[in-house]
Formats: C-alpha cells, structure tokens, sequence
C-alpha cells in the first residue's frame, strides 16, 4: 500500500473537473483507507452533497456482462446496472420492472464514475415504462437495436 500515491491521486481527483473543489495538500487518512478531507474553502454551488467523495478503483466492479440469457418474471426490476464498462446483449427480459442503469448511492452501490453501459440486440417485453431507465449519473450509454414492447408472449426458451 503506497498511501502517498493513494492520497495524491484522490486529491487530483477531486481538484480536477468536474469537481473542482481546492483540495489542500493537507489532505489526511485514517484507520488503513478512510480518508479525512479539511476544505480550506466552501464548495462551489455546483456541487451538491453525497454520502460519500471517493471510491477505490481497485475494489469497483467493471466490465459486468449479460449475454444471450432470458431474465423474466420478476415483481421489481429485471436488471440493476452499475458497473463501468457493462454489456448486455442479446438478452431477452420479460414480466419484471425493466432495466435501471445508474449507481444508488442512498445504498452505497456502484461505481459512482458509472459509464460505458450498453444495452446491444435484446428484447424487453412488459417491462414497464421506461423499460430502460437511465439515471442522470449514468454516462456514456449506448442503446442499440433494442426492441420493445408493451407486451409479452410465454415462451419455453428464449428465442435466440
């Protein structure tokens, strides 16, 4: 563990665009990886409050994938999606809430730089509306050659 560098590089984090918060080179850790962070100056108005700052990217979940599978009948949502570098493909989904792309900070999941998702080839059925739901915190998302409709036909396999 080289907390030099590891400081060093949360303090460039937050310094850099978009957050551009004046990260002082005072900046401290405590207790292995919990960082201490004292602001010499408030915050910008565009930032807004989170529960937390920083994420190791060493411990974040990237490059998930969900390809050529049948996902139905689900009484909440088909699929979570807040993992950077996410592919979905050929995937069928039937009879559940749809897809939700976006990290849930209130529950401490995902990866709070989330982008790169893309949702490729596949079919929602009875999904709800939207089928996909994209959080403003999602970047980067690619749809393409999705279909979509309002109903659903009972299959014994899915049809790929």
């Amino acid at each position: 563990n080289n907390w030099s560098s590891r400081v060093k590089g949360v303090r460039n984090t937050l310094r850099a665009a978009p957050y551009n918060i004046p990260v002082p080179s005072s900046l401290s850790f405590q207790e292995n990886e919990v960082f201490l962070l004292r602001f010499e100056s408030p915050f910008p108005e565009t930032i807004q409050p989170y529960l937390s700052l920083g994420q190791s990217v060493e411990k974040a979940n990237r490059g998930a994938s969900i390809t050529d599978s049948w996902l139905h009948d689900s009484y909440s949502r088909a699929a979570l999606t807040k993992s950077t570098h996410t592919v979905v493909e050929r995937t069928l989904f039937q009879r559940a809430g749809g897809v939700h792309i976006g990290y849930e900070l209130h529950w401490f999941e995902g990866d709070l730089a989330l982008s790169d998702v893309k949702i490729m080839d596949s079919r929602l059925e009875a999904c709800g509306s939207p089928a996909i739901n994209i959080a403003v915190n999602a970047q980067q998302t690619l749809l393409a050659r999705n279909i979509i409709t309002s109903g659903s036909q009972m299959v014994e396999a899915p049809p790929f």
